[in-house]
């Protein structure tokens, strides 16, 4: 599946504190939700899990580990 968005709402989500971009298709018989979150790396650090392309968390200096 491939998911376009205007270069504007992009830059905007990838450069600001918004989180979460959602839409509505519609569809036949109905509406397609689409939402796209970004993806924070983990407060507690994970032995099995590659971050390194995650958004830093936005607590990650405030000691929380959940």
């Amino acid at each position: 599946m491939e998911i376009q968005i205007p270069e504007a709402a992009a830059r905007e989500w990838c450069t600001t504190e918004l989180v979460t971009l959602e839409r509505e298709q519609p569809v036949p018989g109905g509406t397609l939700r689409i939402v796209l979150e970004k993806d924070y790396a983990c407060l507690a650090p994970r032995n099995e899990e590659d971050e390194s392309d995650n958004y830093p968390h936005p607590d990650r200096a405030s000691g929380k580990t959940c």
